[in-house]
C-alpha cells in the first residue's frame, strides 16, 4: 500500500490532550515515541495514529520545517540511530524534541514552551490582581516591610498572607528568572544552560527566602532580620549550588572521557578479533595446503627411489624445494650430467 507520506518527513497527530510527532522513515512504518513502554520504537502509521489502542478521528499532517539542518536520508539515519532508547522526559526529552532533533538538530517542543508560558502569564496575572486588592497591597507591604510598621490581629494576618503573600512570593519569583526564561523560549541558549541558570536562581531565591523568614522572626527589627537572612542563606545556597554544579559538570566530562575510550578499546578489541580469525583462516590454509603438498613431494621421491627414477625423484625434490622458496640447480638426469662435464660452478 502506498504512502502519502515521503521518508524523513516530520508527522504529527492532534490527540485530545496533547499533539504526538514522528518522523516517517518509508514503507508506511514512523518512528516515535511509543507511549506503551516510552520508547523510541518504529511502528506502522496504524500504531502511531492509535491512542492508546483507541482510535483517534484527528489525521496524520506533515510538520512544516523552512530550512531543515539535514537532509531526509539523514533525517532517517538519525531517526533510527536513536531506537529503542527509554529516556522520554515530558518537559525536555518528548516525541517533539525527538522529531525536532532528528530535523533541525535542536531538541525543542513548542508544546512545552506554550505550556511554559502560558504559566507564566497565568502566575503574572495572579500576582497583578493581589495588588489591585487593599488586602493584597496590606499583605504585601507586611511581608516586605515586617510586621511591626503595619499592626494587625493574628487572624486579620493569617487571612492576609494566605491570600497574597504566596502571590507576592511566585512575583518575585518569576521577576528573578523571567531574564532566563525569555532567553529559553526566544532560542537564545539551550536547555542544558536554561537549566543550570534556573536552578541556581531557584535555589538562590527560595534558600535567601527560607532563612530571611526565620530571621526576621529571630531579630524584631523590621526588615533588617529578613535582609540579613536573605543574604545569608543566598549566598550559602549559591557556593553550594556552584560547588555541586563544578562536581557534577566534572562528573559529566569524566563521563564523556570513559565513553570515548571504552567506544574506542572495543573498536580496537572488534578489530583484533577480526584480524585472528582471518590469520587463523589463512594459516590454516596455508598449512594445510603446504604440508598435503610436501607430502606429495616425499612420496614422490619415495617411490622414485624404489624404482631408480632418477628423472622423478629430481621432479619431485625441484616441487620440495619451491615449497620451501628455493629452486635447484638440476631439473633431469641429463642436465646434472651435463654440469658434470662442464666447468660451471655448484649452486647451493
Amino acid at each position: 500500500m502506498s504512502s502519502p507520506f515521503n521518508p524523513g518527513e516530520h508527522l504529527a497527530i492532534t490527540r485530545p490532550i496533547y499533539t504526538h510527532h514522528g518522523i516517517y522513515v518509508g514503507a508506511n512504518n514512523v518512528i516515535h515515541y511509543q507511549e506503551k513502554g516510552l520508547c523510541i520504537a518504529e511502528t506502522s502509521l496504524e500504531v502511531f495514529a492509535d491512542f492508546f489502542s483507541l482510535p483517534t478521528p484527528n489525521p496524520i499532517y506533515v510538520v512544516n520545517h523552512p530550512a531543515p539542518k539535514f537532509s531526509p536520508p539523514i533525517v532517517v539515519e538519525r531517526a533510527k540511530s536513536r531506537l529503542n532508547e527509554k529516556q522520554y522526559n515530558l518537559v525536555t526529552n518528548n516525541c517533539e524534541h525527538f522529531c525536532n532533533w532528528c530535523v533541525d538538530g535542536q531538541e525543542t517542543s513548542g508544546q512545552v514552551a506554550f505550556a511554559l508560558e502560558s504559566l507564566v502569564i497565568g502566575a503574572v496575572k495572579h500576582v497583578a490582581k493581589a495588588f489591585a486588592s487593599p488586602t493584597g497591597r496590606q499583605a504585601i507591604s507586611n511581608f516586605i516591610l515586617g510586621a511591626h510598621l503595619i499592626p494587625v490581629s493574628g487572624a486579620t494576618a493569617s487571612n492576609l498572607l494566605s491570600a497574597a503573600t504566596v502571590p507576592v512570593m511566585i512575583g518575585a519569583y518569576l521577576f528573578e528568572t523571567a531574564p532566563v526564561i525569555s532567553k529559553f523560549l526566544a532560542g537564545d541558549i539551550g536547555l542544558n544552560v536554561f537549566m543550570e541558570q534556573m536552578g541556581g536562581k531557584s535555589v538562590s531565591f527560595f534558600s535567601g527566602m527560607l532563612l530571611g523568614t526565620i530571621t526576621q522572626a529571630m531579630i524584631p527589627i523590621p526588615v533588617l532580620g529578613f535582609m540579613v537572612g536573605s543574604l545569608i542563606g543566598s549566598s550559602l545556597s549559591t557556593m553550594f549550588y556552584q560547588t555541586l554544579l563544578g562536581h557534577a559538570q566534572r562528573a559529566r566530562q569524566a563521563e564523556a572521557r570513559y565513553q570515548a575510550i571504552k567506544a574506542k578499546c572495543d573498536h580496537a578489541i572488534a578489530m583484533m578479533d577480526q584480524y585472528k580469525k582471518e590469520s587463523e583462516l589463512y594459516f590454516n590454509k596455508y598449512f594445510t595446503d603446504l604440508k598435503k603438498t610436501l607430502n606429495n613431494c616425499m612420496d614422490g621421491m619415495e617411490r622414485a627411489i624404489k624404482s631408480f627414477d632418477v628423472d622423478n625423484f629430481t621432479k619431485s625434490a625441484n616441487m620440495f624445494a619451491e615449497c620451501l622458496g628455493k629452486k635447484l640447480q638440476f631439473n633431469s638426469y641429463e642436465e646434472f650430467q651435463a654440469f658434470r662435464r662442464s666447468d660451471a660452478p655448484l649452486e647451493l
